[in-house]
């Protein structure tokens, strides 16, 4: 019997080298290998378009793929596997692997009634099949609030405002879910303008992702659903 795995990549930076890995379980007794072939994937680019994958008779072995991942998106990959050397060869044999390249920027829009804060979580179309959800939790200063950020095509958006001074803090925490299950959680802090005043801890310790996270907000802020 063989058991293969390929853990989530979590979340990563844009532009940056990552490994991607994959877990096989040998309990057979005789050697196995095979090839590993990536195809499908979206925000990653691959060195090498092959990778050997073996294990010793029942043993267990770790195979580190390396790759680098573009500025923004839903970071895929589909191994398709083949080449086995055992006389019965499991075809097609599939394995997926998914992650989120951390790439936020805001922006500011200045309007009559004020400016504007503008928040987006950059993406591309390719990935879209592969998020479930998109949310940003937050308090406006009368408790807490979640909301879906809005899909802009090339990312997932908020707009904040509007503000009429140079003292705005936001503190932020955007967590992505993909369709198998993983959550991918992003925190930040917007500072415009005047020094950050101290903060103050307004939301309880929630669970996210299998860990502990305390999420602070401070400041007056209301969220506005612009384009």
């Amino acid at each position: 019997d063989l058991t293969l795995a390929a853990p989530s990549l979590g979340l990563v930076d844009p532009n940056s080298n990552v490994n991607v890995t994959i877990n096989l379980a040998n309990r057979l007794d005789v050697d196995v290998q095979f090839n590993a072939t990536p195809f499908g994937y979206t925000s990653l680019i691959f060195d090498e378009s092959s990778t050997l994958v073996q294990a010793g008779p029942e043993s267990t072995s770790t195979t580190l793929i390396t790759a680098t991942t573009t500025n923004f998106g839903y970071t895929k990959v589909i191994f398709n596997l083949k080449d086995f050397n055992t006389p019965v060869e499991p075809h097609p044999v599939l394995l997926i692997a998914g992650g989120l390249v951390s790439n936020v920027t805001v922006s500011t829009e200045d309007e009559d009634e004020g400016y504007f804060i503008r928040i987006r979580l950059l993406r591309n179309n390719l990935d879209a099949r592969m998020i479930s959800s998109a949310i940003i939790q937050y308090d406006n200063g009368t408790g807490e609030d979640t909301i879906p950020l809005e899909n802009y095509g090339d990312s997932y958006g908020m707009l904040f405002g509007p503000f009429t001074t140079n003292a705005t803090t936001i503190t932020y925490m955007i967590n992505v879910t993909d369709i198998l299950g993983n959550v991918f959680s992003i925190e930040g802090v917007i500072n415009e303008g005047a020094p950050v005043p101290p903060t103050v801890d307004i939301w309880p310790s929630i669970l996210i992702g299998g860990g502990l996270v305390a999420v602070l907000v401070v400041a007056l802020v209301f969220a506005k659903r612009r384009k």
